[in-house]
């Protein structure tokens, strides 16, 4: 726990404690000053507890067994959200659940979920839709997986990314995505790399959008959409 200089607790770090859920007797008695929560590398498929953390505006939920945020309170204050590596498949249900709960969010990263496609050269076209739907669902993301949202990509967003909900099996989705259960082999050149989870979870701030390359060291995502199957979305006065 780090506390300010008054002594009030503003930052909390429970990563790496095999938690299922967020229980009252692992927390402090005063969680209204807690602004930054690591909750990394654990077994959580639950979000109920957050609810004491009414202030929080870092969250850190990287590597655990979340399926969705349909129990998540709450947090008009959180600005920056990690939640790679889990289970989340369905897209809309996310926006749904994170437009409503957290809408002031600016910095999210999804990566490694079934329902973020790889942004490699084979997918570049899923994770441009994806990003499209993503941005137009969270209209304040200024950060975006591993990439800061422009504002070209903002507008053409606003202007289109409805088009983009996916309507996709799960079975679709792994393949799209490049997604496996972490019970089967991955190709380790598109793993993410172990270790802290993000520069959120280490400094208990947030990643600097225009100096920041990559919340995992992953190269900035770059779309030409020279093989576009997705610009049939798009009229030529959106180009």
């Amino acid at each position: 726990m780090a506390r300010d200089q008054n002594g009030a607790i503003h930052s909390i770090s429970l990563s790496g404690r095999g938690l299922k859920s967020v229980s009252a007797d692992l927390l402090p008695l005063n969680t209204q000053s807690v602004v930054h929560l690591d909750l990394s590398d654990n077994v959580l498929t639950s979000l109920a507890g957050l609810h004491a953390f009414e202030k929080l505006n870092s969250l850190v939920l990287d590597r655990n067994s979340l399926t969705d945020l349909s129990d998540l309170p709450i947090l008009h204050s959180l600005d920056t959200l990690s939640l790679n590596q889990n289970n989340i498949s369905h897209l809309v249900r996310l926006m749904d659940a994170l437009s409503l709960k957290c809408p002031n969010v600016t910095f999210l990263s999804l990566l490694k979920n079934p329902c973020c496609p790889f942004f490699d050269e084979l997918n570049s076209e899923a994770y441009y839709c994806y990003r499209l739907y993503v941005i137009y669902r969270l209209p304040k993301l200024e950060f975006l997986d591993c990439s800061e949202v422009d504002e070209q990509e903002r507008r053409k967003a606003m202007r289109t990314g409805a088009n983009f909900a996916p309507v996709r099996t799960d079975a679709a989705v792994e393949k799209l995505s490049g997604y496996r259960p972490s019970s089967v082999s991955v190709d380790e050149s598109h793993r993410v790399p172990n270790g802290p989870a993000s520069p959120v979870s280490q400094a208990g701030g947030r990643p600097h959008a225009r100096s920041h390359s990559g919340m995992f060291g992953m190269s900035q995502y770059q779309y030409d959409g020279s093989h576009s199957e997705g610009n049939r979305f798009i009229s030529n006065k959106d180009l």
